[in-house]
């Protein structure tokens, strides 16, 4: 269906291909396409179909992108081919990896995602008009947030006005590149940049709506130019981001927000994957419950994380089934009926029984005795989506990991392995402990039970005790009763569960891979160390800021920082370099800062990382150095001193060299008078006091408008 279409789309193309730009309607370009369409498969095929919205329809932009032809790509989202059941003609899963691409092409369908995410994108429109190259991609349907940026494969900062504000692609005043973004908003308008620069190529009814999509304007610096080679020797650079998914219903707080919960993304897909589906297919009080269970904190060799969580990348025209499971696989769950409402639930290493065959039912039972040893698989190999290798499906490295590797079996039988997959699962730590139980389960005894009509009083259960060939009673995973009507028998397929011990992360669990560091535009340029602290601070009028302090002994530095908000996190924003000299000498540096203001209240932890650049040549970005706001933040105390005769004395109080510092806390005491004060400081500055001799001059350093605070520093003037 879908070449035919194609084929289709072409022919339209070269009946139409005379017709001028400025002439082409979309409204009767769209007409023509759909009476094409239905005339060729039925009417009402594709009749009221809006995928991108708006008066611009899907059939409008493609008939567009074939009157443009070499301004327009013909990438426009094509529609997916599925019914309303969600089922599609294609049976095809996406690569995670390959969604980075930025791709041009005659047909595109519609990505989607959840969690977080590397994107690229299709190239929907592109044309030049003096210095200035425009570029539109299209990314997925929708998005909440973008986290980071990368130009060509290079990670770059983008100013909140869009500008690129990273070497090579700033200038004094500018950038070479401008980002314009929409998230996905439905009720979108028209580019107004590509409308004031290209007037009889995009018009007011070219929204393209419902789609997270990006305007860059690329700025040439001359051809003539040495910047131009710097920018531009390979064309336009390629656009990717790391990108917060769709936002999410959470029946706990009747919000929609996003959220990487693996229970609540998968109900959020489930119903994403059939337009039948309503909240009232469900069991909610069940689905609160399991999200629950999906936010409980565990242990992994690193710290603690989340029990299950989802990231990932899907195409609408893969089959719902493939989707799904592969979602379900990547959480550790299952997909199961509560009466006659749908549920979705985590599986444990522990499986209790939720139905029992009693012996007096069993006609036979006929048990494997688990593979033979030259099937049975004998190495685990496990694979997740790896943010530390580029958002790629990655396999970890399992050497030392016992569970994972049966030597003696490998000695009789040879290599057997089974790979574990999982597509959408974002955590090391949380792969492995899926992987283990399938890894078990794959290697277990099986079997088939043989009943009369009463084990059909197990439809719908996943867990039941039953009694083994040796008269045991064990518990097992089965699939659904069949019935054999000729002997008047149904038969069950089983798997026992395996017995697994508990988790323990320092022998269970392999490390995630090494993070892939950039490509440095110039190898020569050494990558500098982390910033040796980070500091989250509340200034005395408000301001939330990050701090950080660094060493770089030549080149010119470039800082970002960003914040973490639960499992949100803000993009990476340009801080501020600061050189704070000793008080005294007014020459002797002290302390190399940098500091970047922003919405932080609330903020979890802060990251700040470094790179050096000479000219238009940088290094790779250092590791990132952090701050947890779980960690008091005690400053350094204030230092005092006193100078002076007679009647009235000069104390001097200097804020320490510290970058926790935001303020000095004074209190004097005069003849039984006290008198505080609370005063802004930044690291190392001075507060100078004209008091009377005697006074008693205490001072505190603050780390925050409302604490905490130094021990005090006293004087006696």
């Amino acid at each position: 269906m879908t070449r035919l279409v194609h084929a289709f789309v072409l022919a339209l193309g070269l009946l139409v291909v005379g017709v001028s730009p400025a002439a082409a309607d979309p409204g009767t370009i769209g007409t023509l396409f759909v009476a094409g369409i239905n005339a060729l498969f039925g009417a009402g095929t594709i009749a009221g179909t809006a995928v991108i919205a708006g008066s611009l329809t899907v059939a409008q932009a493609i008939g567009s992108a074939i009157l443009l032809a070499g301004s327009l790509a013909l990438s426009a989202f094509a529609t997916s081919g599925q019914d309303g059941s969600g089922s599609s003609s294609s049976s095809s899963s996406i690569d995670p990896g390959s969604a980075k691409a930025t791709f041009s092409g005659e047909e595109s369908a519609a990505l989607r995602a959840v969690g977080r995410v590397r994107i690229g994108g299709a190239k929907v429109f592109g044309n030049t008009v003096g210095d200035d190259r425009y570029r539109l991609i299209g990314h997925l349907v929708s998005v909440t947030a973008v986290e980071q940026y990368f130009l060509g494969g290079r990670e770059v900062v983008v100013d909140d006005d869009g500008f690129v504000a990273s070497v090579p692609w700033s200038y004094d005043g500018g950038s070479y590149a401008l980002i314009s973004e929409d998230n996905g908003n439905p009720n979108k308008v028209a580019w107004p940049a590509l409308m004031s620069a290209f007037p009889e190529l995009w018009t007011a009814d070219h929204r393209m709506r419902g789609i997270a999509q990006t305007l860059i304007r690329y700025k040439s610096p001359g051809l003539s130019s040495s910047k131009y080679l710097s920018l531009y020797s390979g064309g336009a650079p390629d656009l990717e981001k790391v990108v917060r998914g769709e936002a999410i219903y959470d029946p706990r707080t009747g919000t929609t927000a996003w959220t990487d919960n693996g229970i609540l993304v998968a109900y959020h897909l489930h119903m994403a994957l059939d337009s039948r589906m309503t909240l009232d297919d469900y069991d909610v009080d069940f689905m609160k419950s399991e999200a629950d269970r999906a936010d409980v904190m565990v242990a992994t060799r690193t710290g603690f994380e989340p029990r299950a969580r989802a990231w990932g990348v899907w195409s609408e025209e893969t089959k719902r089934s493939e989707t799904l499971q592969s979602l379900l696989d990547s959480i550790g769950a299952e997909q199961i009926m509560i009466g006659e409402k749908i549920a979705f639930r985590l599986i444990d290493d522990v499986r209790e029984a939720e139905a029992s065959i009693d012996v007096v039912h069993v006609l036979s039972v006929s048990d494997t005795a688990g593979p033979q040893s030259v099937e049975r698989p004998n190495i685990c190999v496990v694979k997740y989506y790896s943010e530390e290798r580029n958002f790629e499906v990655t396999e970890i490295d399992m050497t030392g990991i016992a569970w994972a590797r049966i030597d003696d079996e490998i000695a009789a039988a040879g290599v057997q392995e089974m790979t574990v997959e999982l597509k959408f699962c974002p955590s090391a730590a949380q792969a492995q402990r899926i992987a283990r139980r399938k890894f078990a389960l794959a290697r277990a005894n099986s079997g088939t039970i043989r009943t009369n009509f009463a084990g059909l009083a197990v439809w719908g259960a996943r867990v039941v005790s039953h009694p083994s060939p040796d008269g045991d009673i064990v518990v097992s995973e089965i699939d659904a009763p069949k019935v054999d009507d000729d002997s008047g028998a149904v038969d069950i397929s089983y798997t026992e569960v395996p017995a697994l011990t508990a988790w323990n992360p320092a022998t269970d669990e392999a490390l995630a891979p090494d993070l892939i560091p950039e490509i440095a535009i110039d190898a020569a340029l050494t990558t500098p160390s982390a910033p040796s602290a980070v500091a989250l601070v509340t200034l005395i009028d408000g301001t939330r800021e990050v701090r950080a302090t660094y060493a770089v002994a030549s080149y010119t530095p470039e800082l970002v920082a960003r914040a973490l908000f639960d499992r949100t996190r803000t993009k990476w924003r340009l801080m501020a370099k600061a050189t704070t000299l000793d008080a005294d000498d007014g020459v002797t540096v002290r302390l190399t800062w940098a500091r970047q203001a922003g919405a932080y209240a609330g903020a979890d932890k802060a990251f700040a990382k470094v790179r050096v650049y000479d000219g238009d040549d940088s290094s790779n970005w250092s590791a990132a150095g952090s701050f947890d706001a779980a960690v008091p933040l005690i400053p350094a105390l204030p230092v005092l001193s006193s100078s002076g005769s007679g009647a009235t004395r000069t104390v001097r109080v200097r804020a320490p060299y510290d970058i926790a510092c935001v303020g000095l806390v004074i209190w004097q005491l005069q003849s039984g008078i006290s008198t505080n004060s609370t005063t802004a400081v930044l690291p190392g500055g001075v507060i100078d006091l004209t008091v009377p001799a005697g006074t008693v001059v205490n001072a505190a350093t603050l780390a925050s408008r409302d604490g905490p605070q130094s021990e005090w520093a006293s004087l006696t003037a």
